[in-house]
């Protein structure tokens, strides 16, 4: 049997993706992932005779964008589907402002209702209807060139990992009769309190819940996000929670690292990197305390290379350092040996991803 594996990454830190390639290749099956060069072209898996991999590599096209992602939908008879989630790619002048004013409350007529309370009333990121247009227009078009890379590749059984595949996973399904697996870490509509603006986020929320209805089986990384998902989305394939586990086999306890005695308490953060983590605040709280330094590890982002900014901007470069990420198996042991005190600064009640990752 062939299997193909969806992921919008290089599988670098990605260990969840890595242990289902190489169970299905250790199955006897031959699996083939299709990935993305996020962070970068090095990809995170030696290859071997039953596990193969090909890059895609998203470009934006020039506006208006519409008629490409409206033409690949007739091809699927989805144009329903994208018209109920994003009801402006009708229109070619979406940046024409009465267009874009009537587009924009027809998309917020479709989320009023209690199934979508979780969604309209979270802490988006505060943004212009003309600037929040760019996330979904690069969403749909991203999502249909990856889908057109996905079709060259033939196989019994797909593996969508995460709402930007899952067009892809769809598409697969109807032109070879493929079964379609959607595996979830996150629900991408709310996903950290104050990223994405609301109008992303709606249009998210109906095209996962209209999507998801194609999978066959659909998996998640815990058991409150597949009941939320399954009460507000209504599918009826199983869902099977899969967690994520560190296989590390390390003992918290004795593998302390004591070489840090008499010297600056470190403060370690390991994660995303986004403004509703309370880095920024915990940066200018380190000028108070001489005793405190702070080590983080975080993958590459824009609010990262501001993190470095400030850092630089406020002379802080002895207070603050940076440690390469690495994947979970290596989590608890790197922990403890870069770090003295473990920080998370979250309101959990703020955003449904945080409440699933505690539950």
């Amino acid at each position: 049997m062939r299997i193909i594996v969806c992921i919008g990454n290089n599988l670098k830190y990605d260990t969840r993706v890595k242990r289902h390639v190489k169970a299905i290749a250790n199955y006897g099956h031959d699996v083939h992932v299709i990935a993305s060069p996020v962070p970068d072209f090095q990809y995170g898996l030696k290859e071997q005779e039953n596990m193969t991999h090909t890059f895609f590599e998203y470009k934006p096209q020039e506006a208006p964008i519409n008629t490409e992602i409206m033409d690949f939908a007739k091809r699927f008879n989805l144009q329903e589907i994208f018209l109920n989630s994003f009801p402006i790619l009708e229109c070619s002048s979406y940046y024409n402002p009465p267009d874009l004013k009537h587009y924009t409350e027809k998309l917020n007529h479709l989320v009023q209702g209690m199934r979508w309370r979780d969604i309209t009333s979270r802490i988006s990121e505060e943004m212009s209807d003309e600037k929040a247009l760019s996330y979904p227009l690069s969403f749909f078009e991203k999502s249909v060139q990856f889908a057109e890379a996905v079709l060259t590749q033939r196989g019994e059984v797909i593996l969508c990992n995460d709402e930007d595949t899952l067009l892809a996973g769809v598409a697969h399904k109807m032109k070879y009769n493929s079964r379609l697996i959607y595996d979830f870490h996150d629900l991408m509509a709310d996903i950290s309190d104050g990223v994405f603006p609301q109008m992303y986020s709606n249009v998210l929320a109906i095209f996962e819940k209209q999507m998801i209805q194609y999978a066959d089986v659909v998996m998640s990384v815990s058991k409150a996000e597949l009941v939320w998902s399954k009460r507000h989305y209504g599918f009826h394939a199983p869902a099977i929670p899969v967690l994520n586990c560190s296989e590390s086999g390390l003992d918290i306890k004795n593998s302390y690292h004591k070489n840090n005695v008499g010297k600056k308490i470190r403060i370690y953060y390991h994660g995303m990197c986004d403004h509703s983590r309370g880095l920024f605040e915990l940066i200018t709280a380190l000028k108070q305390f001489a005793e405190f330094v702070l080590v983080l590890r975080c993958l590459p982002s824009d609010v990262l290379t501001q993190i470095k900014q400030k850092i630089s901007d406020e002379q802080l470069d002895k207070k603050v350092f940076f440690v390469e990420p690495v994947g979970a198996e290596e989590i608890p042991e790197m922990a403890n040996k870069d770090g003295d005190i473990g920080f998370a600064f979250c309101k959990t009640e703020d955003c449904l991803n945080w409440q699933f990752a505690l539950q």
